[in-house]
């Protein structure tokens, strides 16, 4: 992404299919429940595997401090795709919403890289976003925890 690279030719792809695709291969060695009910058909233009790379970070965020459930939704809001991922766990502090972006941030200093990241994959999905048009940004959880907002135009 600093390289300023461009993405591979965009085709059309439907984003839902990408997101079922990430649920099936998270890592399911804790109980979490997974409600993708909110699931939209909505087809973007899109490089899918960098788009499967935004979706499994944020899933692999969302399982890393989820309680006990995570709530995926996908929605078509004025010409734009909306991919939200929640949990309920406990969230990200107001003074730190916007540092959660930045590389190499783990807000748990205490956590080693094992099991807590290398602190890159926000930044990532946030690059990722980026590059489509899109952004990705913290909102309100119904859930209590943290809540995962992506916008990306559906054509470019």
């Amino acid at each position: 992404f600093d390289e300023g690279r461009p993405l591979r030719p965009l085709v059309e792809v439907n984003l839902d299919e990408i997101v079922r695709a990430e649920i099936a291969s998270v890592n399911r060695s804790r109980q979490l429940m997974i409600d993708s009910s909110g699931l939209s058909q909505v087809r973007i233009l899109g490089d899918r595997h960098q788009l499967s790379r935004l979706v499994r970070n944020l899933l692999e965020n969302a399982v890393r401090f989820a309680n006990s459930g995570i709530w995926i939704a996908i929605e078509e809001v004025d010409r734009s795709a909306i991919l939200t991922v929640s949990d309920d766990g406990p969230g990200v502090p107001l003074a730190d919403r916007s540092r959660v972006f930045e590389r190499f941030v783990r807000l748990d200093e205490s956590r080693d890289r094992q099991s807590g990241g290398a602190g890159l994959g926000l930044a990532v999905a946030a690059a990722i976003a980026s590059t489509h048009g899109g952004d990705l940004g913290l909102i309100e959880s119904l859930h209590g925890g943290a809540s995962f907002r992506v916008r990306v135009p559906k054509t470019r």
